[in-house]
């Protein structure tokens, strides 16, 4: 497995007090630090903190850096990292990672903040229904959410440390790495579980040896029939699949007028009584 390094200077050093820890020698150069991804940060749920080996903070990555970097940080593939240089209160940390062998590693920033994750940085979309695609063999992934930038780093971070909930697409993930995904926004809207259901029945149904979803109603999710369809509906349905939904609605379209008839031919029938015991009484 090769080894990559990297010079960082350290965000926020001076809000952490780096003044005093530097005055007080409690860092300085070649002090060993700590990266560590918090997502619980109130600010960024990518942030890096550069800890101390006591563990006190001393401050944080770049957050275009952390975007993609918080993924090696995750999957345990940083090596180590220390501080080389000290000027006022900025720091600077060099930080050894691992890439090569394994394709879950391969995640050098400086190919992720180019291809895939980059990408997904430069994402303006809010909702929608997104696509993730092997160039490799062409199979492709179709998933929507309202945050497509979040959804897809997630499933990055997941394929990356082997936890993805789709097991062909971890495979090749597993098999072909990081450079073999790309992604692509198939459309920005808001009734986005809809359309994805749409668009995964009809992969589904066009072909079925590409797509990476398993199930022909979005991997298991239950949809009413697609925003395209002639009902319009969008909402989510628990434990009803899409197409039973549609059949059942146009069954009852078909069965409510034979009902409609059936009420219609008592009412002529008791009309009729009447009238014949009107014409008999008169008689």
């Amino acid at each position: 497995m090769a080894s990559k390094e990297m010079t960082v200077t350290v965000r926020g050093s001076f809000y952490y007090g780096a003044d005093d820890l530097i005055k007080n020698k409690t860092i300085a150069v070649g002090s060993t630090v700590k990266i560590v991804h918090n997502p619980d940060n109130a600010y960024d749920k990518y942030a890096c903190e550069v800890r101390l080996s006591s563990g006190k903070i001393i401050g944080h990555l770049p957050s275009d850096l952390a975007s993609s970097f918080y993924i090696i940080v995750e999957s345990g593939n940083v090596q180590s990292s220390k501080v080389i240089s000290i000027n006022d209160s900025r720091i600077k940390i060099r930080v050894s990672y691992s890439v090569g062998d394994n394709p879950k590693s391969n995640l050098e920033p400086e190919a992720v903040s180019g291809d895939v994750l980059g990408k997904i940085n430069r994402i303006k979309t809010k909702a929608g229904v997104y696509k993730i695609i092997n160039t490799r063999n062409g199979r492709y992934y179709i998933g929507s959410s309202a945050d497509i930038s979040g959804r897809l780093r997630q499933h990055f971070k997941e394929l990356s440390s082997g936890r993805h909930h789709n097991a062909p697409l971890q495979k090749d993930y597993d098999e072909h790495g990081l450079t073999c995904f790309d992604f692509k926004i198939i459309k920005a809207c808001e009734d986005y579980l809809a359309w994805e259901g749409h668009y995964v029945r009809e992969a589904h149904r066009k072909q079925p040896h590409l797509v990476y979803n398993l199930t022909p109603d979005g991997d298991k999710r239950m949809y009413t029939k697609s925003a395209s369809s002639a009902h319009g509906c969008t909402s989510v349905v628990t434990n009803v699949i899409c197409d039973k939904v549609i059949h059942t609605i146009e069954a009852k379209e078909e069965v409510a007028p034979t009902k409609n008839n059936i009420s219609n031919n008592w009412r002529y029938l008791v009309v009729l009584l009447i009238v014949v015991f009107l014409y008999l009484a008169l008689r």
